[in-house]
């Protein structure tokens, strides 16, 4: 009889790193230290200097208003140009390149994770003049990005809030909206008109119509999947065109969203 043998494995750090990092991933909101700890049965101080390391390479983001972690952007990085090749659900990729199609015209498809906006698709313009920076696997803050407003307005009450108290709104640009209250009535627009403008916001030189994915539960409960873009040059934005954009990003709305119904 065969002699079994047990794999020794090497590094228990790593183990401990990936009980904290499989934890992170599965919260739904930014945890602290101690619930960290908690949750995954190491000591406060085991998990502060693994969490200080994780943080170091990025694969960890640290809030240092509220002093809680988040999974990092860097593993986000590593794992979009496989997310990017996933059907996800083909209705929304197809949907998506109809939009792009019509308009030629940069469309942006992007996840919600850790109160930021995950690029995962980008159907690029062919169009010679293009200024939109944009890359799969980059994060936009919810604040100043379309998609990113288009969320935060999909967002209840406390969470919204909790979104406001724990995040420095830094202008990226002369028309960044820093202001809470200016930013709350933005929202409160957004939740009328049904989609949201970002207006050299985030970026000089792009004008971008944004809109939720959102699944509504036959219980009537919301999950927030993402939110889909669609960007051009600010030379090219023209009441007749932003008219037509707005109307087309309404319709696909709809259709993505009821697609989960």
């Amino acid at each position: 009889m065969a002699e079994v043998t047990e794999k020794k494995l090497y590094g228990t750090v790593l183990i401990k790193s990936d009980l904290i990092l499989e934890y992170l991933f599965e919260s739904e909101e930014p945890q602290a230290l101690a619930s960290i700890a908690e949750n995954t049965r190491l000591t406060k101080s085991t998990a502060s200097k693994i969490l200080d390391t994780l943080e170091h390479i990025g694969y960890v983001i640290k809030n240092k208003k509220n002093r809680t972690y988040s999974i990092g952007f860097k593993l986000i990085k590593y794992s979009s140009k496989e997310i990017s090749r996933m059907d996800l659900e083909s209705h929304i990729y197809e949907q998506l390149e109809e939009l792009h199609e019509r308009f030629d015209e940069t469309v942006h498809l992007g996840v919600f994770q850790n109160e930021k906006i995950v690029t995962v698709n980008k159907f690029q313009s062919s169009r010679p003049v293009v200024c939109i920076s944009s890359a799969i696997g980059e994060t936009k803050d919810l604040y100043s990005s379309g998609m990113g407003k288009a969320v935060l307005a999909e967002l209840d009450d406390k969470r919204l809030l909790n979104y406001i108290n724990n995040h420095d709104f830094v202008a990226k640009t002369d028309k960044t909206i820093a202001s809470t209250q200016l930013l709350l009535a933005e929202l409160e627009g957004i939740r009328q008109q049904g989609f949201s403008i970002d207006n050299e916001e985030n970026e000089e030189g792009v004008y971008c119509i944004g809109a939720a994915i959102t699944n509504v539960t036959g219980n009537g409960q919301k999950t927030i999947l993402g939110a889909f873009s669609i960007s051009i040059p600010i030379f090219r934005a023209t009441d007749e065109m932003l008219q037509q954009l707005s109307d087309a990003v309404l319709e696909m709305k709809e259709k993505i969203n009821a697609s989960f119904r």
